[in-house]
């Protein structure tokens, strides 16, 4: 079967919801023993305790925010590196223009597996470019990179290479896996859906 990050066990999610719940119990104990002390000292740690679980949750909210945003920038600069390279132009002579229709697009299929006989080396240089999105994709809809980072930064040229390319998918699904490029797919969908609504606000 066919990896996608999506199909990962839910962890990390598990992991977060545990964190925040561990989070309120200690902060409504504090507030049990803060009411229930007879003396002001008591009361002031138990002030100090939910402030200081308060900061800590904080913390940690903030260390997870900002590791998905330096994720986020670092799967950026790994795209624009790549796009200054010669396996990228081919990549993209490969998917633009879109095919004049089912005759051409079959032609540039069987292009395609006549690169994975006789040139293996571009079939590698064109999968590297949509692995990368899928990646992406995988942890954008794992929520472990910065949607919004990714949405301005890279979502447009994953949408368009998604689109350009619905021609080929169906070919190679059928060709190798139906589930390839689930997570590319389903991130694009999102990136199409928070275009059109800023479209809207504009």
């Amino acid at each position: 079967m066919e990896f996608t990050w999506s199909r990962l066990p839910g962890f990390w999610r598990f992991l977060g919801v545990a964190a925040v719940v561990a989070l309120l119990a200690g902060v409504l104990a504090g507030g049990v023993l803060l009411v229930s002390s007879k003396d002001w000292g008591g009361k002031l740690a138990g002030i100090a305790a939910g402030i200081a679980l308060l900061y800590a949750g904080y913390q940690v909210r903030l260390t997870r925010a900002l590791a998905k945003q330096n994720l986020a920038y670092a799967y950026f600069e790994r795209f624009s590196r790549y796009s200054l390279k010669q396996p990228y132009a081919e990549a993209k002579g490969f998917t633009f223009p879109h095919p004049r229709g089912e005759d051409d697009a079959l032609a540039r299929w069987e292009q395609f597996k006549h690169w994975g006989r006789e040139e293996p080396g571009k079939v590698r240089d064109l999968i590297f470019i949509f692995n990368f999105f899928e990646e992406l994709g995988g942890l954008y809809q794992l929520g472990a990179v910065d949607r919004r980072i990714v949405n301005d930064f890279l979502g447009k040229f994953a949408l368009q290479f998604r689109e350009a390319l619905d021609w080929f998918i169906p070919l190679i699904r059928d060709d190798r896996s139906p589930t390839l490029f689930e997570d590319w797919g389903a991130m694009s969908a999102t990136v199409k859906r928070e275009l059109a609504r800023k479209e809207r606000l504009r």
